[in-house]
């Protein structure tokens, strides 16, 4: 009985602190009360906390139920040997939860994937231009143009001009003015593209007032 007294109040700060470390780690991962119901990721967090709901009960009981059963009367051990056993189940259960989470990446991960720009690169003999759009997917969009030479040279350049449209879809030719930023890059913001499919992009720098260096490519924009 001593050593089943001393065993619980070890086990309960312990627990305590388990507990505490799950929920700061479930926030950090899941980042919205939503991805819990909508992602495997959490579906799986929910089964483990209702595993481990139903083993804390099952603690709970142990301690203040069954252990002072045991004190009045030390043959019945039965009782108590079921619940352990139930416990030591639960808690296989709980690591064969635990093992899914290797199949699905946490909501955390999948938004900076998703937020990830996406890289074109567009390269002719005369010109070669990097292009970065974030995030990529329908809504407002945001363009990073870098201009180059053929030779991977910066391309000295008036202004810059993109024009994006697509046509499958009967999305007519849109204009934008890009705007040269401190990072020397050229930048476009808030682009609104209303649809999701393949789109067409055409990159224009006037180089002098007779010279202009045009490329264009096709890039996919994903839906929400």
């Amino acid at each position: 009985m001593p050593t089943l007294h001393r065993f619980s109040n070890l086990a309960i700060p312990v627990v305590a602190l388990l507990v505490l470390t799950g929920v700061v780690l479930a926030v950090v991962q899941l980042e919205s009360l939503h991805a819990l119901t909508t992602t495997n990721y959490g579906l799986l967090l929910l089964v483990k906390t209702s595993l481990v709901i139903v083993l804390l009960g099952l603690s709970a009981l142990n301690r203040f139920h069954f252990t002072p059963q045991l004190g009045s009367d030390p043959a019945e051990t039965r009782q108590l040997a079921r619940s352990i056993l139930a416990e030591c189940v639960i808690a296989l259960g709980i690591l064969a939860v635990v093992a899914g989470w290797r199949f699905t990446p946490p909501p955390r991960l999948l938004v900076n994937a998703q937020t990830k720009p996406l890289a074109i690169h567009i390269h002719t003999e005369k010109a070669m231009f990097q292009v970065l759009i974030s995030p990529a997917i329908v809504g407002a969009d945001s363009f990073v143009l870098q201009l180059m030479t053929g030779d991977g040279s910066p391309l000295p350049a008036k202004e810059a001009t993109l024009t994006l449209s697509l046509p499958a879809r009967g999305v007519e030719p849109m204009v934008r003015a890009a705007q040269l930023g401190a990072d020397g890059y050229w930048h476009v913001s808030n682009a609104v593209l209303p649809v999701a499919g393949r789109w067409h992009m055409r990159i224009e720098a006037l180089v002098t007032d007779f010279e202009k260096v045009a490329l264009e490519d096709d890039f996919d924009l994903r839906d929400r």
